[in-house]
């Protein structure tokens, strides 16, 4: 963890914000599993805090088929150090974060993993999520390349249990009208 306080779990917007908000400078990523909902996230909290958000998907390469290696890393890097330069805070979103992180020389003052959990409270990305515990699943075939590529990130990363704050989203809540 990156802040030397204690990790919380929760799944209230508010508390994530409270705890956003105690970062005074620096990097505050979203990092989790495709789909999870980590940019809608950081979207909302950058928008309460009055701050920058980028979502790394916004420096892709497309059609290449992995992640990491598909970015504009110079382009990424000089748009994070512009928006510290000018809020002294910003938020960005991204599978694989910490090592995007990593190749470009940054450290996150927070780290944020989205979880997104189906109805009966299990993840949506079990099988993802068990790379952390050295689990491989069943179907490994079934995998493409990004998939496998978040699959070995979060064996050698260990996103979700080395994160700050653990964000359960509810996949239910998320289909609800209104």
């Amino acid at each position: 963890m990156s802040m030397g306080t204690s990790r919380i779990e929760t799944a209230d917007v508010e508390s994530l914000e409270h705890r956003v908000r105690e970062v005074t400078r620096g990097l505050i990523t979203f990092d989790g599993c495709m789909l999870a909902g980590k940019t809608q996230l950081m979207r909302e909290i950058a928008r309460r805090i009055g701050t920058q958000g980028l979502d790394l998907d916004d420096f892709v390469e497309r059609q290449r088929g992995v992640f990491v290696e598909a970015l504009r890393l110079q382009e990424l890097t000089a748009a994070i150090e512009q928006a510290l330069a000018k809020f002294g805070v910003m938020l960005v979103s991204g599978v694989c974060m910490l090592e995007v992180l990593e190749r470009i020389g940054c450290e996150s003052s927070l780290t944020v993993y989205v979880q997104a959990n189906n109805q009966d409270g299990t993840p949506d990305d079990i099988d993802l999520i068990g790379a952390e515990f050295g689990r491989r699943p069943d179907l490994v075939d079934f995998f493409g390349e990004l998939e496998n590529e978040c699959f070995s990130y979060h064996a050698r990363y260990r996103p979700r249990n080395g994160a700050d704050v653990l964000f359960i989203r509810s996949l239910e809540q998320d289909k609800r009208p209104g």
